[in-house]
């Protein structure tokens, strides 16, 4: 299914896509599926930027994101559309990997980048203590 701001949303990603290619939401669910699970990440931290959360909610204020999901019943503001998101993305990561999400305005805002910083030191942190325990 492709939705105006989820073409938006993954446009923002770092993987960037030309503008001439069709990707729907469904085919980037793949995507970061077979990615995140990979064996290369499995011992990993996994974090997801929701970037641009002004510019998508100005997409959902035009097409709102129950018109191309269905099961979609949440008020189609832009935190609900990117909790409803984030619902079918987190199940999608093995339970074993750290994950964290977060909601934000611009890369290179210092909050922001604080806080990013701060899951990686998380994640730094707890594999450290996973090599210390017994199997």
């Amino acid at each position: 299914m492709e939705h105006p701001a989820t073409k938006a949303l993954m446009a923002d990603e770092t993987f960037v896509l030309p503008e001439n290619v069709d990707y729907s939401f469904s085919e980037a669910l793949i995507q970061y599926e077979s990615t995140v699970n990979s064996h290369w990440l499995r011992n990993s931290s996994i974090i997801v930027i929701f970037n641009n959360l002004k510019g998508f909610a100005k997409r959902l204020a035009e097409a709102p994101l129950s018109d191309g999901f269905p099961d979609y019943a949440v008020r189609d503001d832009a935190i609900g559309a990117m909790n409803y998101i984030l619902s079918r993305i987190k199940p999608l990561t093995q339970p074993d990997l750290q994950f964290y999400a977060h909601f934000t305005n611009g890369v290179y805002d210092d909050g922001d980048l604080l806080k990013i910083w701060r899951c990686i030191q998380d994640g730094i942190v707890d594999r450290a203590l996973k090599s210390f325990l017994p199997r």
